[in-house]
């Protein structure tokens, strides 16, 4: 007889954990864990809370590191906001609020503080360089530090405003978030970019930078249209998180901020509606942008040939097929300009890093496309220009598809310009088809190109598979 109790009580245990299991599926828990943290170079200790893991970021309890910190606050626990003084500053924190009041201006950091046995918990990394401190995190030995002073990010003083943002949010498809704005519907990518994964990115850049010391190396990071356009309430903050990123390059890597000159054309057609690119248009502005840091000048578009091909629905479409999404956007059209180099130039393909086993004749615009790949004709493992801009320069632009749009433009001002994905390489996403190898040394050793450009957006720097195929390559 007590066996059989012992079984329906397990039985039981077994349904609750089951049903739980479903009503949470989807939350994030936050997970208290061991974190080591130092301030100043210090070990510090904390008597009431402990830090706290969610979501891929560390939360410390706020009145115990800004009392470490020396800095004056204020609670409310009327409203849950928390009042800092720093440098002159003061900061208001909510719970559950992305938006931290500077002064009297709102800044969106990307994460919320949170609540915890009537305790704040803040993220450190967003707050912490908020505030004007250094923070880093290393994730294998659990360690933060905390020091004074950040240096000098391109990302300060960038501010993203809501002017341009369509506020009806219908809902999210297939992971793919669809807005509208009353006359339009607007498909967006909106994701955090974890603290490990800003950390390792960085890392990665910098062993670029580290392989081919001879060259110009070169980071951008490029949001996606929810940074300037998703409503309020769903709205990205990519802005702390590429500024984290940026944090963690070493001096020998030129940082690109391409968000605020973005922000600067928001109004324009810079990013796609039905396709998760950007436009042509959009990669101009932040090419030019480049060149104030490279050296360089491009003349403005409207003085290039171009083309527009009307009625253009891009990539959302297929993402959102067989949902109420795609009857959202069914009706959604794009314009699709293209910019022509000028100039003559030739164009090639190639498997290898050796550039021997070539592929295919290649062209920077192809209009025959009618997509998004009318840009550099598609994703090829290496593509090679050589153009008639007689200056000697070359540079090496290693990307995933949002590269091309932003390479297609160098041609304007390179008399080489090669353009590599790194997603045909290196055994990409476990394929066999893209067993080929490639070290960024031994390309730099073959061609030596001047400048070297890495260029991502926050899904390729959040996803394994392409963290890992860059790793394998920055050597």
């Amino acid at each position: 007889m007590k066996y059989s109790v012992k079984i329906r009580l397990y039985s039981a245990l077994i349904l609750l954990l089951s049903m739980m299991s479903v009503l949470f599926a989807g939350d994030v828990l936050a997970i208290k864990q061991e974190v080591f943290v130092y301030v100043y170079g210090n070990r510090v200790e904390f008597s009431n809370c402990e830090p706290i893991i969610k979501s891929g970021r560390v939360f410390l309890p706020a009145s115990e590191i800004f009392d470490i910190l020396g800095l004056d606050i204020y609670y409310s626990e009327d409203n849950n906001k928390l009042t800092v003084k720093n440098n002159g500053n003061t900061y208001v924190l909510s719970v559950y609020s992305s938006d931290i009041t500077v002064n009297s201006r709102e800044v969106n950091i990307g994460s919320e503080p949170i609540l915890e046995n009537s305790e704040m918990f803040i993220p450190i990394r967003a707050v912490g360089s908020t505030m004007g401190y250094h923070v880093s995190w290393d994730s294998q030995n659990m360690t933060v530090h905390i020091d004074k002073g950040r240096k000098q990010n391109p990302m300060d003083g960038t501010v993203i405003s809501d002017e341009y943002r369509y506020q009806n949010y219908n809902g999210s498809y297939n992971g793919f978030d669809v807005f509208s704005n009353g006359e339009n519907h607007f498909c967006m990518e909106i994701l955090d970019i974890s603290d490990e994964n800003c950390n390792r990115y960085s890392n990665i850049v910098n062993n670029f930078a580290d392989a081919v010391p001879e060259a110009n190396t070169y980071s951008i990071v490029i949001p996606t249209a929810s940074e300037f356009y998703a409503s309020d309430a769903k709205k990205s903050s990519y802005l702390n998180e590429i500024a984290s990123i940026y944090d963690g390059l070493h001096d020998d890597v030129t940082p690109i901020n391409v968000e605020d000159v973005l922000m600067k054309h928001a109004n324009e057609n810079i990013f796609f509606k039905t396709d998760h690119h950007w436009t042509q248009l959009g990669a101009y502005y932040a090419y030019k942008e480049f060149l104030s840091y490279s050296g360089g000048y491009i003349d403005e578009p409207e003085m290039f040939a171009n083309q527009t091909i009307d009625n253009y629905q891009g990539s959302f479409l297929g993402y959102l097929s067989g949902t109420d999404g795609y009857d959202l956007m069914k009706d959604t059209y794009d314009k699709l300009t293209l910019y022509y180099p000028v100039g003559n130039y030739t164009g090639a393909s190639y498997y290898d890093v050796n550039l021997t086993q070539y592929i295919e004749e290649m062209k920077g615009i192809n209009p025959g496309f009618e997509n998004y790949d009318c840009l550099l004709e598609g994703d090829y493992p290496i593509e090679v220009f050589k153009t008639s801009i007689n200056n000697g320069k070359k540079i090496c632009i290693v990307k995933e598809s949002f590269g091309n749009a932003f390479a297609v433009w160098a041609l304007n001002n390179y008399q080489e310009v090669y353009v590599v994905d790194y997603r045909k390489f290196n055994r990409y996403g476990g394929n066999i088809e893209n067993s080929r190898e490639f070290f960024i040394s031994d390309f730099y050793d073959n061609v030596k190109f001047d400048d070297l450009v890495i260029i991502n957006y926050p899904v390729s720097v959040e996803n394994e598979p392409e963290l890992n195929a860059l790793e394998n390559m920055a050597r």
